[in-house]
């Protein structure tokens, strides 16, 4: 059963982690992980094999594990909500504290490197509410404010190219 790292039924659709077959939970041993670890502060990758989450040990930051276990590491300094692509290859996080107090998105590779601000020719003025990747990972879609006063909600595309704007 789900005690024991089985898969259970999940009856209520969702499921917290991101990735793996719909309709399914895995339970996953976070204490192992060194503190509590909400749905919101973890997910799973596409393939179901690697789990990034938020911690707060050593100055806090992301990190990714294997989801059966193993080797810790941090990909990011920072950050919070992090997203897997749906490739697997990048998370998507957000970071806030900046500027007039405003969040931004980055991305990271799975492997760590260097986190880079998703797109400021674009999201420069938005202050950026949640964001999530859109399907074929060739984007992300985004919701916030602009100028404090307009709520807006676009796809931003990850490399290069205009974002679609909605409503």
């Amino acid at each position: 059963g789900a005690q024991d790292g089985q898969n259970a039924p999940d009856n209520n659709g969702g499921g917290g982690g991101g990735g793996g077959a719909h309709g399914v939970i895995r339970v996953f041993p976070f204490q192992s992980l060194g503190g509590t670890i909400s749905p919101q502060r973890c997910d799973l990758s596409p393939d179901g094999r690697w789990l990034t989450f938020r911690s707060e040990r050593s100055g806090g930051g992301l990190y990714v594990v294997p989801s059966g276990g193993g080797e810790e590491r941090r990909i990011a300094d920072f950050g919070y909500r992090p997203k897997w692509s749906p490739d697997g290859a990048l998370v998507l996080f957000a970071s806030s504290g900046h500027v007039g107090g405003s969040s931004r998105i980055y991305v990271v590779g799975r492997d760590g490197g260097i986190p880079r601000v998703l797109r400021p020719d674009v999201l420069g003025t938005v202050d950026v509410v949640d964001a999530a990747w859109a399907p074929d990972g060739s984007g992300a879609a985004i919701w916030g404010r602009r100028n404090d006063t307009q709520w807006v909600f676009l796809t931003v595309p990850v490399q290069q190219g205009p974002p679609v704007t909605f409503g």
